[in-house]
């Protein structure tokens, strides 16, 4: 998971520039970090960043064994298993994109990447009875949507991987937006996007405030680079 820290980018006197803060830690098998100007102590900020990130990580980690996921994923049942409306919800949003993509974006592909011994240390080309079996619990298409807070699997050995997935809720999105407003009312010129994530929460919207997006810069500094050889 990576996560991303908004800056600013301010022309201020050095008596009105704002301290800048950082926290940083682990979560989700990797590492975050965070930084701010100004604004709530670096105690204040990392309990809630800790607090929001162990919540995602009960929800959706495919690293501890007693994670909401986990636990549906060790479910073998055809049955309806109740979920969390937010993760039915995060479901239903990959079963559309897993359609739009004919195919190509699949969360369950977690038997074929274990069959080529991908989640270890020494990967090899599997059999062709091994590609077989994994393949047969492969495929989103396997999971039904039951009602906001029920998911049903139609193969017991579906198992759902949501690391590759982005998402932003609107609160989430709100908290970004309230910060940019802040910055941006202590004389802050823009407000940088740094990290491959916090486009989510901007992309389609229009902040009432510069907003510079880091990734597509560097996409365009490569194109030309790429492009003048």
């Amino acid at each position: 998971m990576a996560v991303g820290a908004v800056a600013a980018a301010a022309a201020c006197t050095p008596s009105t520039t704002p301290s800048l803060h950082a926290i940083s830690g682990v979560a989700q098998g990797t590492t975050y970090s965070l930084q701010w100007a100004g604004g709530a102590s670096e105690r204040e900020v990392a309990a809630a960043a800790e607090e929001e990130l162990a919540r995602i990580d009960q929800l959706l980690s495919n690293y501890r064994a007693d994670s909401t996921l986990e636990q549906f994923n060790a479910a073998l049942s055809t049955d309806p298993i109740e979920l969390p409306s937010e993760l039915v919800a995060l479901l239903e949003l990959a079963k559309r994109i897993h359609g739009a993509s004919e195919g190509c974006f699949d969360p369950t592909v977690r038997p074929l990447v274990r069959a080529w011994g991908f989640d270890g240390d020494s990967p090899a080309v599997p059999t062709t009875a091994a590609i077989d079996a994994a393949r047969a619990s492969v495929g989103l298409d396997k999971l039904e949507i039951v009602d906001a807070t029920h998911a049903r699997k139609t193969v017991a050995r579906l198992e759902i991987d949501m690391a590759s997935i982005g998402r932003v809720t609107d609160q989430q999105r709100q908290t970004f937006f309230d910060a940019g407003r802040r910055l941006h009312a202590r004389g802050a010129e823009a407000v940088m996007l740094g990290g491959t994530d916090l486009f989510l929460a901007f992309a389609g919207r229009e902040p009432p405030f510069p907003l510079v997006d880091c990734a597509d810069m560097h996409v365009d500094a490569i194109f030309a680079r790429s492009s003048s050889r």
